[in-house]
């Protein structure tokens, strides 16, 4: 009975075995068969881009861009300080007048009395003003004007009777512009109003 059941597993055994080799020899087949295909696939042709005309074309083209641009920003930058330059050359020539007259000024003030020496030297001042007025320089800050954190620096605050409060009431150091830019901002004094006293006794 033994032997029987022995002849049964190893038939079993075998119409596994039988059943399997064909699963496996179609699966080497398909690889194979994939193999094949790749092998048979032509490899793509390699293309020196370099080699192409177009390639050349666009290649010169470029460089001769780069140099154009490499000349226009040389020549650019050229121009812009020749210009300022020019400017500040302008601006020296018109400031030697004024050095002449303090040099007439003080070549002969010696002999002068302090009055007329005063007087030759508010007319230099006066000739100095008006050519850096004619150069777009304008004052900033005044008694009287509005204070502006945008124009004037405030070194304190003090009492004032006279001056209405948030106005300037005197200037330590005047500012400048010019045109839209703040070259130097005035350092003023502004009004706090008028004092705790002065508004009891108006009140009374």
């Amino acid at each position: 009975m033994a032997n029987a059941q022995d002849e049964a597993e190893t038939k079993a055994g075998a119409e596994e075995a039988a059943t399997e080799a064909p699963a496996e020899e179609q699966a080497g087949q398909a690889a194979e068969a994939e193999a094949g295909t790749k092998a048979a696939e032509p490899e793509a042709p390699k293309v020196d881009v370099e080699s192409l005309p177009e390639w050349t074309e666009l290649h010169d083209k470029y460089l001769r861009l780069h140099a154009e641009f490499e000349n226009y920003r040389r020549r650019t930058a050229r121009e812009s300080l020749e210009q300022a330059r020019r400017g500040e050359f302008k601006v020296l020539g018109s400031l030697l007048g004024v050095v002449d007259d303090f040099d007439r000024a003080i070549e002969g003030g010696e002999g002068q009395e302090a009055q007329a020496f005063f007087a030759g030297m508010k007319m230099i001042h006066d000739r100095f003003n008006r050519l850096l007025a004619d150069f777009g320089l304008k004052t900033v800050g005044a008694v009287g004007d509005k204070f502006d954190p945008e124009l004037h620096e405030a070194l304190m605050k003090q009492p004032s009777d006279s001056v209405e409060e948030d106005r300037i009431v005197a200037v330590f150091e005047k500012g400048y512009a010019a045109g839209d830019r703040i070259l130097r901002h005035a350092k003023v004094v502004v009004s706090a109003g008028k004092s705790e006293e002065e508004n009891n006794n108006s009140k009374e």
